[in-house]
């Protein structure tokens, strides 16, 4: 019997499949119109102003001091990440003003762009698998709004910092590549790495793209049925490459001589990052952020972190295994190479950091929801249905699947994001109560949210990080010392590091008297030494 599903004769990136003459842009807008209002509305609703955490903080501060640097004609200040962020922060300023929605705006905006491209991603794979029309707008539609929906994704669509815009920049990279891949337009190619190093000035690790979009690129011309030419092949993918480097090496030059002033950044650092593949079974680290123990190994943690309710859903499983093997059916070798080479070259990297992180694993969202999508579009022929679901036929059968994953996204997102908006509320009265327990000519020594302290006292904050048992002492003068900790992460996470050795000082050789506690940190008095 022969099957129904089309295939190619090897590669079916060889194939050309030709888009309709007229493109239709109202599907792509509306996902992305959707987008935007669905994480204006979490804005609102928690009335979250994008600052949470000591990253969101430091982004917006060196925003506005880069802003000042400009305006001045002065030298770039130094930074930790690289700038792109920043820069369209600065920019944003000078449109809402010079307060922290210049940020909130740029992240909106990203991760609105993160779904339209996905939904126009979703369509060039559809082609490339040589699916009609119709199911490939199905396709795009599914994957589209399984990102739309995610609550991962719409906390750091609101939150001040890097992520939305990294992995949003990395998604149109993808698009302008699998456009090359049915064109063979070299323009796209030359797009495609551009806009990869614009991702990765937001977001480093959007650099270990390079290799699946390689391997893509390398398949494409092994199965290219054209007149192009070796040549032509290579000179294409010269431009492209030098086209990439060119935008990137200015950061490296100025991040480089950074470093030889002693000011360390993540580029000039690689180090810091601590790599290693064993760190995929290991779940106890030692890092410059301390002693770190999770509940399970770091494979473990990334292989599950995009089914999580809150993100992709656990219905993302049989999805995506039903998707490998229709792409494998219709011998989509090129896409799959794609799809999957992405997923493992974040997952590896990822895995083998001495962190677990949730935003980490998001570059992995867009091609599993893609081919998540591609499994669901094909449920009705993959799979015996039962018999009420093939009366009903399978596009109501599909849309009823769809209607269920995103009704559990939303159920079990909603209850993420307010758990996680507790938490900044939480913070900004633990700051309320500082500013009633304390005399406002207070110093206040703390650590780890001294940034959120900063903003939202009028206190005098001192970072201990940064501290020692002699600089504490030149500080101890008068009655007005306080310090907040969390007691408990100190002597846990940094034992016999500066932190606990400052907190053990103060209690031992000063001398603290406790004033209360709220969340996990508590507030002591620190005795005058003088």
């Amino acid at each position: 019997m022969s099957s129904a599903v089309p295939v190619s004769s090897e590669f079916n990136i060889g194939m050309r499949v030709h888009s309709p003459a007229r493109a239709n842009w109202f599907a792509p807008l509306a996902v992305f119109a959707l987008a935007l209002a669905l994480r204006i509305a979490a804005v609102m609703y928690w009335n979250f102003r994008g600052l949470y955490g000591l990253d969101a903080y430091s982004y917006y501060d060196y925003s506005m001091a880069l802003r000042e640097a400009l305006l001045r004609g002065q030298p770039l200040p130094h930074f930790f990440w690289p700038l792109a962020y920043p820069a369209l922060v600065v920019l944003a300023s000078f449109f809402v003003g010079q307060n922290p929605f210049s940020g909130q705006v740029v992240s909106l905006v990203s991760g609105s762009l993160l779904v339209l491209f996905t939904f126009l991603l979703a369509e060039e794979i559809a082609r490339l698998g040589n699916f009609d029309e119709r199911r490939g707008r199905w396709v795009a539609w599914i994957a589209a709004l399984w990102l739309t929906f995610s609550a991962q994704l719409i906390q750091y669509s609101t939150v001040i910092m890097a992520d939305a815009l990294g992995l949003a920049l990395a998604v149109g990279s993808a698009w302008m590549l699998t456009r090359y891949a049915r064109t063979r337009a070299a323009r796209f190619l030359y797009l495609s790495a551009a806009i990869l190093a614009f991702a990765f000035l937001a977001r480093i690790q959007m650099a270990l793209l390079i290799f699946p979009w390689t391997a893509f690129t390398l398949s494409i011309w092994k199965s290219d049925q054209g007149d192009a030419t070796l040549t032509s092949k290579l000179r294409a993918g010269v431009i492209a490459g030098v086209s990439g480097v060119l935008i990137v090496v200015p950061y490296l030059v100025w991040a480089w001589r950074e470093a030889q002033l002693g000011l360390s950044s993540y580029a000039a650092d690689p180090g810091f990052a601590q790599w290693n593949p064993l760190n995929l079974f290991r779940r106890d680290f030692i890092t410059p952020d301390g002693h770190l123990q999770f509940p399970y190994p770091s494979g473990i943690y990334y292989a599950v972190a995009a089914v999580r309710g809150g993100a992709l859903t656990p219905f993302l499983i049989p999805s995506f295994v039903l998707g490998v093997i229709e792409l494998w059916r219709r011998r989509a070798v090129g896409v799959l190479i794609f799809l999957l080479g992405w997923c493992a070259a974040i997952y590896f990297f990822i895995g083998g950091l001495p962190w677990q992180n949730l935003r980490f694993a998001f570059p992995l969202y867009p091609p599993l929801a893609i081919v998540g999508a591609i499994g669901l579009s094909a449920i009705g022929s993959s799979i015996q249905m039962p018999r009420v679901l093939s009366r009903l036929g399978t596009l109501r059968a599909v849309m009823l699947m769809l209607l269920l994953i995103l009704a559990t996204q939303l159920t079990l997102g909603y209850l993420e994001l307010d758990k996680f908006m507790t938490t900044t509320r939480n913070y900004s009265a633990l700051a309320e109560w500082l500013t009633r327990e304390l005399p406002p000519d207070a110093t206040l020594v703390t650590f780890t949210i001294s940034e959120i302290l900063q903003h939202e006292t009028k206190l005098h904050v001192r970072e201990i990080y940064f501290e020692t048992p002699e600089t504490l002492t030149e500080l101890m003068h008068g009655v007005h010392n306080y310090l907040l900790i969390d007691v408990s992460s100190v002597e846990t996470q940094w034992v016999g590091r500066a932190p606990a050795l400052d907190y053990e000082f103060l209690r031992d050789r000063v001398g603290l008297e406790e004033i209360g506690s709220r969340l996990t940190y508590t507030l002591f008095q620190i005795k005058p030494c003088c």
